[in-house]
């Protein structure tokens, strides 16, 4: 989401909301802002032939080179091609585009348009079934809704995580501000944490 604190430019220029148009790159800079994905500016690029988008796989066709992508700020989902050329990484090696499911969260460095782009690399972050571990300081817990947001010490990056498959008796100790260890899969829409251990200690480093 979006309201009046977001600073939007175009071509590193002050612009509008109303700037933007349907199916225009956008590349958004946000933060978590308790249960929702806060924007705190966006940037247009108007005149580039290399950009990069970020969200999730809605269908990969390997064999007709096709890629849609959904973006969390866009209506419609975008179409990548995908040619000899393009690699695939995944927890950094090369794999094949069959390798990249249905629901994989990705990062995608293309070039021409955002309709027509030419995918050269997909960074696969998060594919469905896939496990992980966490290890840093919880900075959000809403344990009605069964979320909390854990800053991950490996890469600096927060990643929001629901609790939906574990007891009462393991989110109890959680509190904002302490150390935990996660364990979680991720389902295809979120993070499902697995196992949680609370953690006295700073030198836990965190894997995927």
């Amino acid at each position: 989401r979006f309201d009046v604190r977001t600073q939007v430019l175009r071509n590193g220029a002050p612009a509008a909301v109303k700037d933007i148009r349907p199916g225009q790159r956008v590349y958004v800079d946000t933060m978590l802002n308790g249960d929702q994905v806060f924007a705190k500016s966006i940037r247009l690029e108007t005149g580039a032939d290399q950009g990069d988008a970020r969200g999730q796989v809605v269908t990969i066709d390997p064999a007709r080179g096709i890629l849609e992508l959904h973006e969390e700020i866009a209506r419609e989902p975008f179409r990548f091609r995908l040619s000899k050329e393009t690699t695939v990484l995944i927890d950094g090696r090369r794999a094949a585009p069959a390798n990249v499911l249905p629901g994989a969260l990705v990062t995608i460095v293309f070039v021409g348009g955002a309709t027509s782009g030419v995918a050269r690399e997909i960074h696969v972050l998060a594919n469905p079934g896939q496990h992980f571990t966490f290890a840093g300081k919880i900075t959000f817990l809403d344990l009605r809704l069964k979320r909390f947001a854990i800053l991950n010490r490996s890469d600096g990056q927060t990643y929001d995580i629901a609790l939906s498959q574990l007891g009462t008796g393991q989110s109890r100790g959680l509190r904002v501000g302490s150390e935990a260890i996660v364990k979680a899969v991720f389902n295809g829409k979120n993070y499902e944490a697995q196992n949680i251990e609370m953690s006295t200690s700073g030198n836990n480093q965190a894997r995927q």
